[in-house]
């Protein structure tokens, strides 16, 4: 199968593995257990890859549908790989798709990453410095008065 530019096939599907992860980690942070999880994600994934064009292609969807076909990362993913295949096109020429879904990638991880710490702070875990950093604090068998005021606080 020629996918077209190595390159720009590469980063098409890092960053809609980079979408994928974000997605999990946010299905992760919304349901209670796996077996919520696996079901809705099951639903929302053949559901939105239907949307997005995987099963159907794009061409065959009404302008209108085109559009809301592309509030998906899968539209936007099977553009890069038409311009790439079809058109012959390099990297340089999918940055549209691959800076949408960089934003994807971004936005979900950040939402994920954002609900995760809500959700840990809430089950009590506190998220502190360490009380010391490797390497600026050594242990010596000088007493405490002989070593940096650093050190000291760190103890």
């Amino acid at each position: 199968v020629n996918w077209g530019d190595p390159l720009g096939a590469a980063a098409i599907m890092i960053l809609f593995g980079a979408v994928c992860a974000g997605t999990a980690m946010l299905m992760g942070t919304l349901f209670k257990n796996d077996q919520q999880a696996g079901g809705m994600g099951v639903v929302l994934g053949l559901g939105i890859a239907a949307l997005g064009g995987c099963m159907i292609p794009l061409e065959f969807f009404s302008p209108t549908m085109q559009t809301v076909a592309h509030l998906t990362p899968h539209a936007w993913a099977l553009d890069g790989f038409a311009i790439l295949v079809r058109e012959e096109g390099t990297i340089a020429d999918i940055t549209t798709e691959l800076a949408v879904l960089a934003g994807f990638a971004i936005v979900l991880i950040g939402i994920s990453g954002f609900r995760l710490a809500l959700r840990a702070e809430s089950r009590g875990f506190r998220w502190r410095r360490p009380r010391s950093s490797m390497g600026r604090c050594r242990p010596s068998r000088a007493s405490n008065r002989h070593r940096s005021r650093a050190c000291r606080h760190a103890l």
